[in-house]
């Protein structure tokens, strides 16, 4: 969760498989007002260090196809398209290279 006086501006989970070690990032949410300020990439990285120090050896999410904003976020931060869909969303995953 990111906060800015006293409001959220911003949040995110993961979820750990122990069985597989990998993470899975959702729910990531940038206030419209706070976007493009690097906010969601701070984030993604703070979970993706709270991945690591858990074990994962990768990272997963999962993108709606037209949100182009993200999924070009997601690539720059080292995200691959595996191009198995879930429901109507796209799957991006990425090896832990910590």
């Amino acid at each position: 969760m990111t906060k800015h006086e006293g409001w959220i501006v911003g949040h995110i989970s993961l979820h750990f498989d122990e069985t597989t070690k990998n993470a899975h990032l959702f729910h990531l949410f940038v206030d419209p007002e706070y976007r493009r300020q690097g906010l969601a990439k701070i984030m993604i990285k703070s979970m993706e260090d709270h991945g690591s120090n858990l074990g994962a050896v990768s990272f997963s999410l999962f993108v709606v196809p037209k949100n182009n904003s993200a999924r070009l976020l997601y690539e720059k931060l080292g995200y691959q398209e595996n191009n198995s869909g879930h429901f109507s969303g796209i799957k991006y995953s990425k090896i832990n290279q910590n």
